[in-house]
């Protein structure tokens, strides 16, 4: 079983009922990457714990491990909501984690950055000791399942029943998770598209890729817009613009800030309350778009922000820091790379979408 921005895909498989099952997992390409382990347990097995271990390859580059040295264990007590408010904290949005109507768990491992899509993270169900409980998953029995954003993308680009949208938005998501690595020099002897475990998808799509890439040219629709009160005159020198750039966060959840010279009092995004805040070099003020889901990467959001009480309004989307990346002749070449997957990404992710959503009607 497989998600995308809570939408289901793939296809299920049904186990016994009488111990532990897994029963699949799952992919969400919300702003935050996150792998998610569906689990049924029996109503006679009490006293267990589900630990999930996320595996750090890149031990040297600590930018991207924020939150991922201590493992996530859940109570396996289908009566307890003592554990709501801290999964809520782990991700946003989310109130719990076992659904008594379909009597399973689901698990997630959130927050994987965009170059950690080769590091995986590992299932095992321990007892009230502290030992390793079997789970059968496709009638074979474990003590522990490991999945990497890789592996489970491997599965519909091997499978020649999945359609070729969701084929496509795996590659692209991929080749997008690769030219993250570069970017942040991470993990680079295990890169997204290296074959591994024997097949050779992998190979193929990094070739592939690269050519789309070379073709990628900025969309002037993702152009920033900006208030027309916002007394910017680029023949004045000495006028200092309201609105005075952006930055694209991969680190964690895919988010934009958009940033200001002067001092924020209030903010919405698309008409909803907004985080907003001095900058890291406390020189201005920004705003935080945040959250921003591979569906939504071209849209264009609606950032309204009051300044000596007046109020300014503009429009970006992730797509506009990619924009403004490749108009900028001195940009490095890795991020221009990066940029350019992001725009593949976010067609894929587009189309995939407006497929299944016509599928579904």
């Amino acid at each position: 079983v497989g998600k995308a921005d809570g939408k289901t895909v793939g296809v299920e498989i049904e186990f016994l009922e009488d111990h532990l099952i897994l029963r699949g997992q799952q992919l969400y390409l919300d702003g935050l990457l996150s792998i998610q382990f569906n689990l049924i347990v029996p109503d006679d097995m009490k006293g267990l714990t589900a630990n999930l271990h996320y595996n750090l390859e890149d031990t040297e580059n600590k930018n991207l491990h924020e939150g991922k040295e201590d493992d996530i264990q859940y109570s396996l007590d289908k009566k307890s909501t003592a554990y709501d408010a801290e999964y809520n904290k782990l991700y946003k949005g989310v109130k719990q984690f076992y659904f008594e109507k379909e009597d399973i768990f689901e698990l997630m491992y959130p927050n994987i950055c965009s170059g950690q899509m080769t590091e995986s993270v590992t299932l095992t169900i321990l007892d009230g000791s502290g030992n390793e409980q079997e789970f059968e998953y496709k009638g074979q029995i474990y003590t522990e399942k490991t999945l990497s954003v890789r592996d489970y993308a491997l599965l519909p680009l091997a499978d020649a029943k999945a359609s070729q949208s969701l084929k496509d938005l795996m590659k692209a998501m991929l080749n997008y998770g690769e030219q993250a690595q570069k970017h942040f020099n991470y993990n680079m002897s295990n890169l997204a598209l290296d074959d591994y475990e024997g097949q050779t998808i992998l190979s193929g799509v990094r070739t592939e890729y690269a050519s789309k890439m070379t073709a990628v040219a900025p969309d002037a629709t993702h152009n920033i817009v900006i208030d027309s009160k916002d007394p910017y005159d680029p023949k004045d020198p000495n006028n200092r613009p309201l609105y005075r750039g952006m930055q694209l966060n991969l680190e964690g959840e895919t988010s934009i800030y958009l940033n200001f010279n002067q001092e924020i009092t209030a903010a919405t995004v698309d008409g909803k309350e907004a985080w907003f805040g001095p900058t890291k070099k406390n020189d201005g003020y920004m705003v935080k778009v945040d959250n921003i889901a591979s569906g939504n990467l071209s849209k264009l959001h609606t950032i309204t922000v009051t300044i000596n009480n007046t109020e300014y309004t503009y429009k970006a989307s992730a797509l506009t820091y990619c924009n403004n990346v490749l108009n900028a002749s001195g940009a490095p070449e890795e991020l221009k790379n990066l940029c350019r997957s992001i725009y593949l990404y976010s067609g894929a992710a587009d189309t995939f979408f407006e497929t299944s959503a016509a599928t579904n009607d």
